[in-house]
């Protein structure tokens, strides 16, 4: 929410969008139109799901649970003719890559189930573009699987006047006006950078 600012264009602030903030630990849809904030609604799933499966169905650490995820992310292997098999890092180990593809894939679509049912909760009309931002938004792919998924024309956006593509910077700003608005007497509804 705090990040709309950066990342809406005036049009889609006039004619309404949907802002989805996909996290490590949860998600959030914003919806505006008419150039106000018009709802919000948390998911509790993040992309973080996607590494704690990984580490849980493989016996594997985190460091290479997460190498893997930035490797294998919303990958589409799925038509390839190629596919082979992943050589864990110091193991005699190998995980077919088609598996950790699929497991990356259900765990995506358990998250944008999550994410639909609060977007249905939100609008009657879903027919917005959904601008996607947060670590999630550089999951490969991800506008693709989104919009397949969703049925709604997606964007992946980690800009803004300030910070240039950062998604660091945003999830920090994010996170300062969450503080904030969570732990001062300042009423805060929307942040103009």
């Amino acid at each position: 929410m705090a990040n709309a600012s950066l990342l809406l264009k005036s049009q889609e602030y006039k004619k309404g969008a949907l802002i989805l903030d996909l996290g490590a630990q949860n998600n959030s849809v914003a919806t505006f139109y008419d150039y106000l904030f018009c709802g919000y609604k948390q998911g509790y799933l993040g992309t973080e799901k996607i590494i704690e499966d990984l580490m849980k169905n493989y016996d594997i650490d985190i460091k290479n649970a997460r190498s893997i995820y930035q490797t294998y992310g919303s990958a589409d292997l799925a038509g390839a003719s190629n596919i082979g098999v992943l050589q864990l890092p110091g193991s005699e180990r190998s995980i077919p890559e088609i598996e950790i593809v699929t497991l990356v894939d259900n765990v995506l679509n358990m998250i944008l189930t999550e994410v639909k049912e609060n977007i249905e909760f939100l609008v009657k009309d879903a027919n917005l573009p959904l601008i996607i931002t947060g670590g999630g938004a550089l999951i490969p792919a991800i506008a693709e699987k989104c919009e397949q998924f969703l049925g709604l024309k997606c964007h992946s956006r980690n800009f803004g006047r300030i910070g240039g593509f950062n998604p660091q910077f945003n999830a920090a700003i994010g996170g300062l006006v969450n503080y904030l608005a969570n732990n001062s007497l300042i009423n805060i509804s929307l942040v103009q950078i």
